[in-house]
């Protein structure tokens, strides 16, 4: 039996649940009786979606966030950066010094502790070491993989986007973190090429899909459930949007109005009915894809025939939902792959290389554009080849898909293999 520790994931998104719910089922594989935790940020949240999810998924969650030392945010990252500096002094005294008499100075912050307590860390970041995140998430990885290597940890990176970087900081600390793991999974070719040009002494890498793609589709009657609770016509038309609320962020009201334009296009040319789906809902956060879906919803001139959906969907109902579709229009990543695990093509409108790279696996790299620079005929012109070539690139997907159906099973044997 051995406690694995899972990180850099969280079950609001939609992606993090089909991952860590294929992870859990994986590694009971190898032991019913190991012990599998998350490390979270929104515990009760990531709680009350695995409560609902399966009974049969036993996963502790556990908090990662640092207690408020005092009310000023500032000098609150100050104290919490002063207990980092302890635990790490504690880290060394416990591991050179007190352990020789059975001794150990408590660590103060959360993940430390978990980590200290567990045998194994399987990090589920989806992305990580990037020119698209802040230094501080890049030192924040290779400080954890560092912590578990001093502690003796096994640490695996889970199937995930690494880079690329040309910041020097950035490529500086994923040498200092990933030299010092376990495993390396990287899930696309952009990745791997990163990881060459890191140079590392670590051998240990191999390609392992995206783990979503082996998480089981729902089942008929599954399907049917949701068709009948969203009055879904199959005489119909369909047409998923999952849109991003990052991208509002980043681009404001410009790529809201020409999503808008697309998707009344769409309807008034092309004849389809359009379904919005929020692919991450947090009520209490400001990552909440309902809040963007109004924007774009009030926007469009053909409200009824566009359906808006504000629940809170578990993974595979919106696997359901992508099914009925002719095609989906996808910022969100795992909108994307869980569209092409049901075999429904997606034109994508993403923000990082991981689009591009998993996309890349089925050749369907032209159906990714970059939102920065995108324009409505960009999207459009994606959109009529689609249409026209709809059931050549069905089967396109279908020839490809087996090859990467089996990732959760290559990480098993990873795993197994290394612990």
């Amino acid at each position: 039996m051995k406690n694995y520790l899972i990180t850099g994931a969280s079950v609001r998104s939609k992606g993090a649940e089909a991952m860590v719910f294929e992870t859990y089922r994986k590694i009971m594989e190898i032991d019913p009786n190991n012990k599998i935790s998350l490390l979270s940020t929104n515990p009760k949240y990531d709680i009350s979606v695995i409560n609902k999810a399966s009974k049969s998924v036993d996963i502790e969650v556990l908090s990662s966030l640092s207690p408020r030392h005092v009310k000023n945010r500032y000098l609150n990252s100050g104290v919490s950066l002063l207990f980092l500096v302890r635990d790490l002094l504690s880290i060394i005294l416990n591991k050179v010094v007190l352990c020789h008499f059975n001794l150990q100075i408590q660590y103060k912050l959360p993940h430390i502790r978990h980590i200290d307590t567990c045998d194994c860390i399987l990090q589920i970041a989806g992305i990580s070491f990037s020119k698209d995140f802040r230094r501080i998430s890049a030192l924040y990885w290779a400080e954890q993989m560092l912590i578990a290597k001093i502690m003796g940890k096994k640490y695996f990176c889970m199937p995930q986007s690494i880079g690329p970087s040309d910041d020097w900081f950035i490529n500086f600390c994923a040498k200092c973190g990933l030299n010092n793991v376990t495993y390396i999974m990287p899930r696309g070719e952009k990745s791997i090429e990163y990881l060459k040009r890191l140079h590392l002494r670590n051998p240990h890498i191999q390609f392992v899909p995206d783990l979503a793609f082996a998480f089981p589709n729902p089942s008929n009657d599954e399907d049917q459930e949701i068709y009948s609770r969203y009055r879904l016509d199959p005489s119909k038309k369909y047409v998923s949007v999952l849109f991003n609320t990052h991208l509002y962020t980043w681009g404001g009201m410009p790529i809201v109005k020409m999503l808008s334009a697309v998707i009344d296009t769409m309807i008034e040319s092309k004849g389809y009915h359009v379904i919005l789906i929020a692919h991450e809902v947090d009520d209490q956060g400001k990552i909440d894809d309902r809040y963007i879906n109004n924007i774009i919803f009030n926007q469009c001139k053909n409200k009824d025939d566009i359906l808006n959906i504000q629940d809170d969907l578990r993974a595979n109902e919106i696997k359901s939902l992508l099914k009925c579709c002719d095609f989906t229009l996808c910022s969100r990543f795992h909108g994307m792959v869980s569209s092409l695990k049901v075999g429904v093509v997606p034109i994508v409108v993403g923000w990082a290389d991981k689009y591009f790279e998993i996309m890349e696996l089925f050749e369907l790299e032209h159906l990714v554009v970059d939102y920065s620079n995108c324009s409505t005929k960009d999207i459009e012109e994606r959109i009529s080849y689609v249409i026209s070539h709809n059931t050549e690139l069905k089967e396109h997907i279908q020839r490809f898909m087996p090859r990467y159906e089996n990732s959760s099973e290559t990480m098993k044997e990873i795993v197994m293999n290394n612990v």
